[in-house]
């Protein structure tokens, strides 16, 4: 499947690294403190869902701007966790734990697949529904010089699963969509979205969550070192 790929791309949070305890753990935790409740894997869908409809502002300087952003964002998430009042309130809570790079943690095995796609001789890029400050959380991480390209959706505009955010991507790359794999954590944003794009679409399902998804599922990025010439160059 992977014999003619030429290029890697990876979803940012959720894929490589992720919040401690993850987003959808924190609006959890945290929407008892606001008169509601809402499980983890239900707050996880509501961001899978917002994500993928909102319309993220173009890239600015305006750290005021970018903030108001992601409070609407996180309004919208929170009612559709069920949350019916107090939502601003909570919407500032979590944006504030979101736009602290000390929230994140790299998963162990993001590293070793980054160095196996790099030393195979394939490009690396990232697309993520993210602000444009996700660069800081990158290097603070140690990931961002991996990459040949970072697409942003605060940056161009369009947020996955739209194509165009993909083939953004592959457009800087100078890499066919079909001869690019894409991995994610996301069934909506990730899969269907690169599938849309004509990419070989990879879900990662870290929890399970999904044990009959047709297509090609990975359970860690592990996993995939097989696909990966194991040398420089592709000989």
């Amino acid at each position: 499947m992977t014999r003619d790929a030429e290029a890697f791309l990876f979803d940012g949070a959720g894929t490589l690294f992720d919040c401690h305890p993850t987003l959808a753990e924190y609006i959890a935790q945290t929407s008892r403190s606001f008169g509601f409740t809402v499980e983890p894997a239900d707050a996880g869908q509501a961001l899978a869902t917002v994500g993928g409809a909102y319309g993220w502002p173009d890239d600015t300087d305006d750290v005021a701007a970018r903030k108001a952003g992601w409070l609407a964002f996180f309004d919208r998430v929170l009612l559709t966790c069920g949350a019916r009042h107090h939502r601003a309130e909570h919407a500032e809570v979590v944006a504030n734990f979101v736009l602290d790079p000390g929230s994140y943690l790299r998963y162990d095995d993001a590293l070793p697949i980054l160095r196996a796609v790099r030393d195979g001789g394939l490009k690396l890029g990232l697309v993520s529904n993210f602000d444009r400050w996700l660069r800081d959380v990158l290097r603070k991480l140690d990931l961002l010089d991996y990459f040949d390209v970072v697409t942003i959706s605060a940056e161009v505009g369009v947020a996955k699963p739209d194509p165009r955010i993909f083939r953004a991507a592959l457009g800087q790359l100078g890499v066919p969509a079909g001869r690019s794999v894409f991995v994610g954590d996301s069934l909506l944003a990730d899969v269907a979205g690169a599938q849309a794009a004509g990419m070989i679409p990879v879900l990662l399902d870290r929890d399970g969550t999904h044990p009959d998804h047709p297509g090609w599922r990975v359970r860690s990025l592990d996993e995939l070192h097989r696909c990966i010439p194991a040398g420089p160059g592709r000989g």
